[in-house]
Order: C-alpha cells, then sequence, then structure tokens
C-alpha cells in the first residue's frame, strides 16, 4: 500500500474491519495484502461519481457490516496538475 493508505493500514492494524471504495478492479490487490498480513479488510469496486454506484456499494456494505464506524477518504493524485491549475 502507498502512503496515501497509511491511515487505512492503521485502522487494520488497530484490529478494525476495512472496506475499500476503489475506482479500479486492480485496485482490489490493497484489500487482498492487507488479508495477507492477517487484516480484515473487504474491496467494493464503484465511481464515486457515479451515485447509482455509490449507493450498490454501500448497500453491500450495509449488508455485511453491521455499522460504519470511521470514514476514511484518500483520493490520490491528481493527474491533472495543481488546485490551482484545475478547471472547475
Amino acid at each position: 500500500m502507498g502512503n496515501a493508505n497509511i491511515p487505512i493500514l492503521s485502522v487494520a492494524q488497530r484490529g478494525e474491519r476495512v472496506a475499500l471504495l476503489v475506482h479500479e478492479a486492480a485496485m482490489v490487490d490493497a484489500a487482498a495484502g492487507l488479508r495477507a498480513e492477517g487484516l480484515a479488510a473487504t474491496a467494493l469496486v464503484a465511481d464515486v461519481a457515479d451515485e447509482a454506484a455509490r449507493a450498490t456499494a454501500f448497500a453491500v456494505f450495509d449488508a455485511a457490516h453491521d455499522r460504519l464506524s470511521v470514514l476514511v477518504t484518500s483520493a490520490g493524485i491528481q493527474p491533472y496538475g495543481t488546485v490551482e491549475t484545475m478547471p472547475p
């Protein structure tokens, strides 16, 4: 896992279950890596810009878990430039 995911790793290492909402199926490997370390992690693939995809992902999460304790957002690196040069 990259540095952007250190908060996720920290939560998992405290014994919490982690669910990752990822935008590419290839990123499911991050959850597999946590599980390989004996940590509880699942990954759900969804485009957060798609309301229906978000709703489906949270429905899947709700069906598998009794509650959400912490929400960590980590969007990663923006490939288009700095915030100042981004179009609105």
